[in-house]
């Protein structure tokens, strides 16, 4: 139960108040919870104590992108690379950044460098796609989508993408078609599992 761990982790902090792992996590509930300021506040207090704490430096980033503050959660994400610069995950959300701006070639950049780093790094794997795919790499996208598959099998969104563009249009019925077995029946995924049943007919493959 979340509000008996933040209680938990309150009485944490009563009796340690330079807990800062227990900080960190009270601030990750608080994140779930939709309480981002409290969050970013635990997070806040953490790094005042130990400014090289990467868990809440990266999950101040991650909380300042939740709220919009992008600008805000560069600068952790930078702050935590100069501790560690092989973080994959700062890496990779910079990069993420940098393709919402339109700046596709140094997001592409960033996830080469994330893949380097960690070659079975699924996410990396699956942004390097979706951003070769704007640049019209379709061969490199569609390599790129199959490392992400074989490293995130369960990842049903990953089943929902072009590998029809570079040929494998039976690789592409196989893979909708697990995609339509993995993805779960909510009213708010319907749109997704619609469009893979239209692309599906459209072949004139059953879904």
């Amino acid at each position: 139960d979340m509000d008996e761990a933040m209680k938990e982790y309150h009485a944490v902090i009563k009796r340690d108040p330079g807990h800062v792992w227990a900080r960190n996590n009270l601030g990750v509930l608080y994140a779930k919870k939709g309480q981002y300021d409290e969050a970013i506040g635990k997070f806040g207090e953490v790094l005042f104590r130990d400014p090289q704490h990467q868990a809440a430096r990266f999950n101040s980033g991650l909380t300042f992108l939740k709220i919009g503050e992008v600008d805000a959660a560069v600068r952790q994400f930078r702050l935590l690379l100069k501790t560690n610069p092989r973080h994959v995950g700062a890496i990779v959300h910079l990069g993420q950044i940098l393709f919402d701006r339109g700046e596709v070639d140094q997001a592409i950049d960033h996830y080469r460098e994330a893949v380097a780093i960690d070659p079975k790094f699924g996410p990396g794997h699956r942004y390097l796609a979706k951003s070769l795919m704007k640049k019209g790499d379709i061969a490199g996208a569609v390599a790129e989508y199959r490392l992400a598959v074989r490293l995130m099998p369960q990842d049903s969104l990953l089943r929902f993408r072009p590998f029809d563009a570079d040929g494998g249009q039976t690789e592409a019925v196989r893979e909708l078609r697990q995609f339509l077995k993995l993805h779960p029946e909510r009213p708010d995924q319907q749109a997704l599992r619609q469009g893979a049943e239209a692309q599906l007919r459209a072949w004139g493959a059953t879904p």
